[in-house]
């Protein structure tokens, strides 16, 4: 039983692996199969429907409880690559968010939103679908990222560093999925981004402060990871140290890293 990790992340690393497997899938209130042969998902079932759109129905599902058996199902409903479904249900979930935010906006142009409300509107102007109205109002406010500046931040990094950077990744806390970089690590954003969750837990269960504005990891061959924990995102970087000092790289390429980050986060 694996948990902690989204399952996106976790098929790109089956996918490396070349495994054969059965994942069977579970969040709160649903329950799915994946079958995979030699790293392609080649089957899925989910509440009745197969196929493809079982597959994306269960990669849409948030903090999922995992367990493997090492065999597949002779079935065979999927036909596109792994990585097609993983892009497609990314795409779905962009074309989701852009119409909640839509939908959204159109309440809030129509409608007084009351500050003092803890729901965050004065009058609901659908009373027969309270829950709805919430939701997207939830939503609008987890919005608070500039993906433009993202993207300037990494440039600005590029820069500073030159040829010592070697990848780099701007993810989200909540799905470990990146949104910016250069020479994209998939399965290291996963797992750093876990490295950082874990450590924060196991500082606070000891009684110490935790993550400030970076930590870094001295690995071998002189290269170097460097993550900055910074609230609902996070951002890692290979490093090569042979082709960078590291005043350059804690005193100049850092401090600007970080302020364009936070430009981009607040902006």
């Amino acid at each position: 039983m694996i948990e902690g990790i989204t399952l996106s992340s976790f098929l790109q690393l089956i996918w490396m692996e070349k495994r054969t497997c059965t994942l069977t899938i579970e969040n709160d209130k649903k329950r799915g199969v994946l079958s995979i042969i030699k790293g392609e998902l080649k089957h899925a079932e989910c509440e009745g429907s197969e196929g493809l759109d079982a597959a994306l129905e269960i990669l849409s599902w948030n903090n999922v409880r995992i367990e493997m058996e090492n065999k597949a199902l002779i079935l065979e409903t999927i036909s596109i690559s792994i990585e097609g479904v993983i892009l497609e249900c990314v795409r779905l979930q962009d074309e989701k968010n852009k119409e909640l935010s839509i939908e959204y906006e159109a309440i809030e142009t129509n409608y007084s939103l009351g500050p003092d409300d803890s729901d965050g509107i004065e009058a609901n102007p659908f009373p027969e679908k309270p829950e709805k109205i919430k939701k997207h109002i939830t939503k609008k406010k987890e919005v608070r990222m500039n993906v433009s500046k993202l993207n300037e931040a990494v440039e600005i990094l590029k820069e500073t560093l030159g040829g010592a950077l070697m990848a780099t990744d701007i993810w989200s806390s909540a799905d470990m999925q990146s949104i910016a970089g250069f020479n994209h690590q998939p399965v290291a954003t996963a797992l750093f981004g876990q490295i950082i969750n874990s450590t924060n837990v196991a500082l606070k269960d000891s009684g110490f402060p935790v993550l400030g504005k970076y930590c870094l990891f001295d690995l071998a061959d002189g290269k170097m990871v460097v993550l900055i924990p910074m609230g609902d995102y996070a951002w890692g970087m290979l490093v090569d140290g042979k082709k960078v000092q590291l005043g350059l790289l804690l005193n100049i390429a850092l401090p600007k890293a970080i302020g364009a980050f936070e430009e981009a986060i607040t902006g």
